[in-house]
């Protein structure tokens, strides 16, 4: 009986470690893949940003050094400013071809709303009268009036 009585418990023990040691394997492996994908994206933001400097500043050597500094800043000192970058890139990417294919003419003329615009709502509301009246038609009945006060 007493195996038994501890046998729950060991199994919600074996349930637990497991339960841990599975997150803990994905949370490892979440996190080198975090490291490869961050290295990646600055990889890609350190091009872009080159590309960019290089036409704007002028000077290749200025354009490099800015782009460094612009890479470590964003990825390094802030790394929570990947997913920011992220965004931007893949905005910049799809974004013209996305936007492009919206319709900026506005909401179309929808026939059921114009088919309802001149319908009148019907709408009808149960009342209970109160205790001791009668409604219509049978106002002579009412506590109350002469003919009842005729007697």
């Amino acid at each position: 009986m007493g195996a038994i009585k501890h046998g729950k418990e060991i199994g919600a023990i074996i349930v637990i470690v497991t339960l841990l040691y599975i997150y803990s394997a994905v949370a490892a492996a979440w996190a080198a893949m975090a490291d490869d994908l961050r290295l990646a994206l600055t990889m890609v933001f350190f091009v872009w940003i080159l590309n960019w400097a290089r036409k704007n500043l002028g000077s290749p050597r200025l354009a490099i050094l800015y782009a460094l500094v612009l890479a470590y800043i964003v990825f390094f000192k802030h790394p929570e400013a990947v997913w920011l970058v992220l965004g931007i890139i893949i905005l910049a990417v799809v974004g013209p071809k996305f936007f492009a294919g919206l319709d900026t003419s506005g909401p179309k003329k929808d026939p059921l709303l114009d088919a309802l615009k001149d319908a009148k709502p019907m709408i009808t509301i149960p009342v209970t009268p109160p205790p001791g009246y009668y409604p219509y038609p049978y106002y002579g009945y009412m506590p109350g009036t002469q003919q009842n006060n005729k007697k």
